[in-house]
């Protein structure tokens, strides 16, 4: 789940602490959760990191589905991943 919905509005990434893909969820009427912010060196911008829901660890949000061109568990090139569309 990636975006507003109907209730709310979602983050979803892969935590790598629990090595799997997960999900925040908040109401329009409360305020987003607050990111961690770190520079990346390589690219000079500045990456928004949010907690894990179930445990200590961050991930960094996925804004597109076709982001992702690495599978997060081997690391190896070529993943696909197709958007759909999805109502609460």
């Amino acid at each position: 789940m990636i975006g507003d919905l109907e209730r709310g509005r979602t983050l979803a990434g892969y935590c790598s602490q629990e090595q799997k893909f997960v999900y925040i969820f908040w109401p329009y009427e409360q305020k987003a959760p607050e990111p961690v912010r770190v520079w990346d060196a390589k690219t000079g911008a500045t990456l928004e990191l949010y907690k894990c829901p179930d445990d200590d660890g961050l991930f960094l949000p996925i804004t597109d589905v076709t982001q992702i061109k690495y599978c997060p568990r081997c690391h190896h090139e070529g993943v696909e991943a197709e958007p759909y569309a999805n109502a609460d």
